[in-house]
């Protein structure tokens, strides 16, 4: 799902000291995830910009608040839209606390008692302004969304399960296609120690898992959070492999990385889907488990890739 129309109607609300002698605003809008990051797919972002003012013959004194009507039909190429909200941020500044050069204003049909002009020079807006407020609407427009699930082992399960699990549903991805295949996880080894426990490996699937006593539904449904992990391990035994299996933030695929450290030690960094990272060290030779839990240390957030 890479582009998807959307009607956005709603309103400003200004105070009558906000707007006398003509007060200009500046108006910004574009759409952000939760922790304010842009959800726009293409390069460039999706911005709506204008500026505002009453008309001269209007009387501040005679309304109050003043309330100014817009109405957009758009489409839109987003991403990173898994189940998380969507969020419509509005910016308002006055006009003299930003450098902007606007066309003429003309008169707003949709709104009377206002003057309407293009932004010319449309500078994103950033904390060094002073004195501009910000609104988010959360968007509940399901076309929004991709629906995804959010699931978690929950019980011992083995290896070869988990991947007939997974290989009958879709991961979840990042970007726009939804049609992921997981891969097989059973090829990662021959035993499965390291799933008869519980190792609170997330994952996420485009359908609904149901029937299995060993898969949990997170009541999180959010599947577009990433973090960075890092996994740093040094030289062991002849024979010895790392391996790390993660759900990948960029396409949902679940991913198996393995690394011979018989010789030589392993500093990797990954971004994964948030809890959907583990590894352990496997003897290839005895086809048994090491390690079944090889510390894997969680760095910071991290933005997975659209495909522009």
């Amino acid at each position: 799902m890479a582009t998807v129309n959307i009607q956005i109607n709603g309103y400003l609300e200004f105070q009558s000291n906000a707007t006398r002698d003509q007060g200009c605003h500046l108006v910004y809008m574009t759409f952000v995830d939760k922790n304010g990051n842009s959800v726009i797919k293409t390069t460039q972002g999706w911005w709506k910009y204008f500026a505002i003012r009453l008309k001269n013959n209007v009387n501040v004194g005679d309304y109050n608040p003043f309330q100014y009507n817009f109405s957009f039909d758009e489409y839109i190429d987003i991403c990173r839209t898994l189940g998380c909200d969507v969020r419509l941020r509005i910016y308002i500044i006055p006009c003299c606390r930003a450098n902007a050069t606007l066309g003429p204003f003309t008169a707003d049909t949709s709104n009377p008692l206002f003057e309407i002009a293009t932004i010319n020079t449309p500078t994103q807006p950033n904390a060094s302004w002073d004195g501009f407020a910000i609104y988010e609407y959360v968007i509940q427009n399901e076309s929004f969304y991709n629906k995804c699930f959010n699931y978690v082992v929950s019980n011992p399960i083995s290896s070869n399960n988990l991947s007939q699990i997974l290989s009958n549903n879709s991961g979840c991805p990042t970007a726009e296609n939804e049609n992921i295949t997981p891969s097989n996880m059973i090829l990662f080894h021959n035993n499965d120690v390291v799933l008869n426990e519980y190792v609170g490996f997330r994952f996420c699937t485009t359908n609904e898992i149901t029937n299995n006593n060993n898969i949990e539904r997170l009541t999180e449904e959010c599947c577009n959070e990433c973090k960075s992990y890092r996994v740093v391990v040094g030289p062991d035994a002849v024979n010895t492999s790392l391996y790390i299996v993660y759900q990948s933030c960029n396409n949902g695929q679940f991913i198996t990385d393995r690394y011979d450290i018989s010789t030589t030690g392993v500093d990797v960094t990954i971004c994964a889907k948030k809890g959907s990272i583990f590894a352990h060290k496997y003897n290839s030779a005895t086809n048994t488990v090491v390690t079944p839990f090889v510390p894997v240390a969680e760095i910071s957030d991290c933005t997975p890739n659209c495909t522009y």
